[in-house]
C-alpha cells in the first residue's frame, strides 16, 4: 500500500512539473511577442480622452488615438488632433454660418501647466408671457454660459492663440507665464474634471471658440 502511495505521489509531482513547465514556456512565449507590439504602439500612438462642450451646453466625452512623431511632444499633437476634429464638427461649424454669433467669436487654442478651471454660469429669470392669456403670466427661463479660465503662472512655454472669426490676420497670441478667459466657450478640453490639479504638472489646455476673450501676463 506504502509502495502504491508512493508511485501515485511519484506520478502526481511529476505531472505538476510537467503542467509547470508547459504553463512558463506559454508565458514566456507570450511575454516575449507582446511587448514588442505594445512599446511599439507606446510610442507611436497615445489613446487620450477628450471633453466636447456643444452650442447647446451638452458635455460629452470622446476617445482619440493621437498619432506622435519622434520627439513630439503630446500635448502638440492633441492640439493638433483637436483642430482637425473641430474643424469636422458640423455643429460647431455652423455657428459660423450665424451673423449674430459669428461676429463675436473667436477661435482660441491654449495649453500650459498651471490652474485649469471649465464650469457654468447659469442666468435665471422669469419672462412675461402675453401669448396665452389662459396660461400663467411669467414663464422660468434660463442660459448656461460654459466659462474657462487658465493660469499659467510658471510655464515659459505656455502659450495661447486667439483669432476672430471675421479677421483672421488679426491675431493675438500670448507667450510665458499668462492667463485666459473665455466666456461662452464651445469646443473640446482635455483635462479630466472641472478643476485640474494634474495640470500643474502636465501641460494641458483646449480648442474651441469663444463669444468673449481676455488674456493676462503674469
Amino acid at each position: 500500500m506504502q509502495k502504491f502511495n508512493k508511485k501515485l505521489i511519484g506520478i502526481l509531482l511529476t505531472l505538476v512539473i510537467l503542467i509547470s513547465g508547459i504553463s512558463t514556456v506559454s508565458g514566456m512565449s507570450l511575454n516575449n511577442e507582446n511587448p514588442e507590439t505594445s512599446e511599439e504602439e507606446n510610442q507611436e500612438i497615445q489613446t487620450v480622452t477628450l471633453y466636447r462642450y456643444g452650442p447647446d451646453g451638452s458635455i460629452s466625452t470622446m476617445k482619440i488615438n493621437v498619432e506622435l512623431e519622434e520627439g513630439q511632444d503630446i500635448n502638440d499633437a492633441i492640439e493638433e488632433k483637436c483642430l482637425e476634429i473641430l474643424e469636422d464638427d458640423e455643429e460647431i461649424q455652423g455657428l459660423l454660418n450665424e451673423n449674430v454669433t459669428r461676429n463675436a467669436l473667436s477661435r482660441v487654442r491654449s495649453r500650459g501647466r498651471g490652474l485649469h478651471l471649465k464650469f457654468t454660469f447659469t442666468i435665471s429669470w422669469l419672462k412675461k408671457y402675453d401669448i396665452f392669456p389662459l396660461l400663467p403670466p411669467y414663464i422660468f427661463r434660463r442660459i448656461r454660459i460654459p466659462i474657462v479660465y487658465c493660469r499659467y503662472p510658471n510655464d515659459l512655454n505656455a502659450k495661447t492663440v486667439i483669432t476672430p472669426v471675421l479677421d483672421k490676420d488679426n491675431i493675438t497670441e500670448e507667450d510665458d507665464p499668462h492667463s485666459v478667459l473665455c466666456v461662452g466657450f464651445i469646443g473640446f478640453k482635455w483635462w479630466i474634471g472641472h478643476v485640474s490639479l494634474i495640470g500643474f504638472g502636465l501641460r494641458t489646455g483646449f480648442v474651441g471658440f469663444s463669444l468673449y476673450t481676455k488674456t493676462n501676463k503674469l
